[in-house]
């Protein structure tokens, strides 16, 4: 009977046993199979060729060669017009600026321009004697032949007096020459009266182009300010009218008299009382008649005397900044 029991839990836990074996066995063909698809995807992957063909190859060289070409085109057209930093000698800048300052004169005088007091244009110090540092003279050079061109701009537009020209003030130093006391001490006053020295030349982060800013103050007529404006956009530097204020000292126009009741009552003081009237038609019949004022038969003011603003003279402040293009390294080289 023992033994009877003891081959019955034998065999039923040979049973289980199958079973789990059976089981796990299915578990572990799915697991193999699902290994070797990974593993031959795997292969497949690394088996790839990744490099383009030799057809795309040329062809993105060809699309390059074709960009290439354009921005080099794109950029000499930006370029036409631009005024570049030019080598000189410290002692030849004095002579450089002393030439277009007295250009400069000349044609405001043929213009009827007037200038403030030994005006140099925002170049006083130079003006006065003073040599620029030599690694300062080509930003300088580019300078003052901008500020001509922009003043070409002003006498141009037919303004009627130029107040101030301001430029980017970079150099940090200059060498002083011998002269009367009176001279130096001139020369003192203008070093003192000009703005502190900026940072260097702001260049566009990619290299593309730098930018400088100057400032204009004239006085002229509404339409001259306009003409400036539109010279501006046309004149062959490429330059962006960054900031534009206008002012006018003229006194406004006084204001006119209340405009007084078109119609006056008969009496001085308040309206006389209405007479007792047996409806609203008696009423209104029995009302004062009003009288017309002379002051509305005038008629309206002529043209010239309602217009009361834009023929004035305005001062105007004109910020541009002018942008020169650049030549990078490694440019035109391309295939």
């Amino acid at each position: 009977m023992g033994l009877v029991i003891t081959g019955g839990v034998v065999l039923v836990l040979a049973v289980v046993l199958g079973v789990m074996l059976f089981r796990f066995q299915s578990s572990y063909q799915q697991v193999r199979t699902d290994l070797k698809s990974t593993v031959a995807r795997l292969d497949a992957l690394y088996g790839r060729d990744p490099y383009p063909s030799e057809e795309n190859v040329e062809l993105v060289q060809s699309n390059l060669f074709v960009l290439s070409n354009y921005h080099q085109e794109l950029v000499s057209v930006l370029k036409l017009g631009q005024v570049d930093p030019a080598s000189m000698e410290p002692a030849d800048f004095p002579q450089l600026l002393d030439r277009t300052i007295r250009r400069l004169y000349d044609r405001a005088r043929e213009q009827g321009v007037k200038f403030p007091a030994r005006f140099a244009f925002g170049f006083e110090r130079y003006a006065l004697g003073a040599l620029p540092n030599h690694e300062d003279v080509s930003r300088l050079v580019m300078q003052v032949r901008t500020i001509e061109k922009l003043c070409e701009v002003l006498f141009k537009s037919k303004v009627s007096e130029m107040e101030n020209v301001q430029r980017t003030v970079f150099e940090r130093g200059v060498i002083e020459q011998g002269g009367t006391r009176d001279a130096r001490r001139r020369m003192q006053e203008a070093a003192e009266g000009t703005p502190e020295p900026v940072s260097e030349e702001w260049i566009d982060p990619s290299g593309q182009f730098a930018r400088e800013s100057y400032t204009l103050t004239f006085r002229a007529m509404d339409g001259a300010v306009w003409a400036v404006l539109n010279e501006l956009a046309k004149m062959g530097l490429f330059t962006v009218v960054a900031r534009v204020e206008l002012s006018n000292n003229t006194p406004l126009p006084k204001p006119s008299q209340a405009p007084r009741a078109v119609f006056e009552s008969s009496a001085a003081g308040a309206t006389p009382p209405l007479p007792a009237a047996a409806n609203m038609m008696d009423m209104f019949s029995a009302a004062p008649q009003a009288a017309p004022v002379e002051a509305a038969k005038t008629g309206p003011k002529p043209h010239e005397e309602r217009v009361v603003a834009g023929r004035e003279m305005v001062r105007a402040i004109v910020e541009v900044h002018v942008y020169r293009f650049l030549q990078r390294e490694g440019e035109g080289n391309q295939p």
